[in-house]
């Protein structure tokens, strides 16, 4: 199962694709030592038991605290989080077939973090744990 991601705490896991290929992601967190991550690793279940550190060339910030919300078998949405400073409010869309991250606009978005987010038809909704005024 190598190369095994950092140890990390406050991070995101997701399942997403099909029946033919699953896979999990992690991303983001924080370790306490180094500090917070924006790295995305990803394992195919259906094939192959080993991580791969998903490179992408304009990552989004790091941090800890945020949702990521599986949309359909190859997009998820991150929303929010902490960055070690300030809560954040920003919203982005992974496309995970070709590695790009997009950023969203979000109509009455408040600054959070420790939420979580459903996707529930063509919807995502935030139950809010911690805001900033």
């Amino acid at each position: 199962y190598r190369p095994v991601p950092e140890a990390r705490a406050c991070h995101t896991t997701s399942t997403f694709g099909d029946r033919n290929s699953s896979k999990f992601l992690i991303f983001g967190g924080e370790d306490g030592k180094k500090g917070l991550f924006n790295n995305l690793y990803l394992l195919d279940y259906t094939t192959q038991l080993e991580w791969k550190n998903f490179t992408l060339k304009d990552s989004v910030s790091p941090r800890c605290l945020h949702s990521m919300t599986c949309k359909d078998q190859v997009t998820q949405i991150l929303y929010g989080g902490f960055d070690g400073q300030k809560s954040l409010n920003d919203m982005y869309s992974l496309d995970l077939v070709n590695g790009r991250w997009t950023k969203l606009s979000s109509s009455q978005s408040r600054p959070c973090y420790g939420h979580t987010a459903s996707l529930i038809g063509k919807s995502i909704y935030l139950c809010l744990l911690y805001t900033s005024p």
